[in-house]
């Protein structure tokens, strides 16, 4: 009997130690109830963060590229150049621009691109001499309206000038009724200022488009009418000086 019970105890251990062991084995290859969820919740969390972490990155790029193209609103050491045709002598007695401080005007009623190379590049380089308190320059030019076949004399200039200049070129803006002038010629000297602007990383501010989608007035189908000027200046210090006001 005492024998008997011996072996009984003994089963009865060895059953035990065969259950624990089972249970530790199970446990480790996550095959228990609360092992399997709090694996399985684990390995969510970090397939969800990682997918966060690489939304995250792509929203990251995605806003930094949506900011740098935001122009940060002008430092205290820099000054705005703006050079163009008759265009932006009317805009400059609309607006005011030029206010002999940080913001300047070189331009000149009927001229082009033998006027920017001849004149115009001099006097901004006078403008960065007299202010030496300005320590770096943004050129903004528009040009073209009075010379549209000059368009690949342009676009060698506008190249060189990109080495060491911060440059902005804008479009050419609309014209009405107005002889030896038409719409699609101005677009097609557009678009390719636009791809030398895409290639060479530089700003294109597309006045154009906003123009003949909003609407647009002349006074004699070349110059505009003041609002339409006030609205130009508009778009340019927003894309230009960062003032969105």
């Amino acid at each position: 009997m005492k024998r008997m019970v011996q072996v009984l105890l003994l089963i009865l251990f060895s059953i035990i130690i065969m259950a624990g062991s089972w249970y530790i084995i199970f446990e480790v290859l996550g095959g228990g109830s609360t092992g399997t969820t709090g694996g399985n919740t684990e390995y969510g969390k970090s397939s969800l963060f990682g997918t966060d972490r690489g939304s995250g990155s792509d929203v990251s790029s995605e806003s930094t590229e949506s900011t740098t193209n935001i122009p940060q609103p002008l430092s205290e050491d820099t000054g705005v150049i703006y050079i163009g045709d008759s265009r932006f002598v009317g805009m400059n007695d609309v607006c005011h621009i030029d206010n002999g401080t940080n913001r300047f005007i070189v331009a000149k009623v009927g001229q082009g691109l033998s006027w920017l190379k001849r004149d115009g590049l001099v006097q901004a380089q006078q403008i960065e001499a007299s202010h030496p308190e300005l320590t770096h320059f943004k050129y903004v030019i528009c040009l073209g309206v009075n010379d549209l076949v000059n368009i690949n004399d342009y676009m060698e200039e506008y190249r060189q000038l990109a080495v060491d200049h911060d440059l902005t070129l804008v479009s050419v803006g609309p014209v009405g009724q107005y002889p030896g002038l038409s719409n699609e010629e101005i677009e097609g000297f557009n678009s390719q200022i636009k791809a030398l602007c895409e290639e060479l990383q530089i700003p294109y501010v597309d006045d154009y488009t906003v123009l003949t989608t909003e609407g647009y007035e002349t006074q004699d189908g070349l110059h505009y009418k003041d609002a339409v000027y006030e609205r130009i200046y508009q778009i340019l210090k927003q894309q230009v000086e960062g003032i969105t006001s």
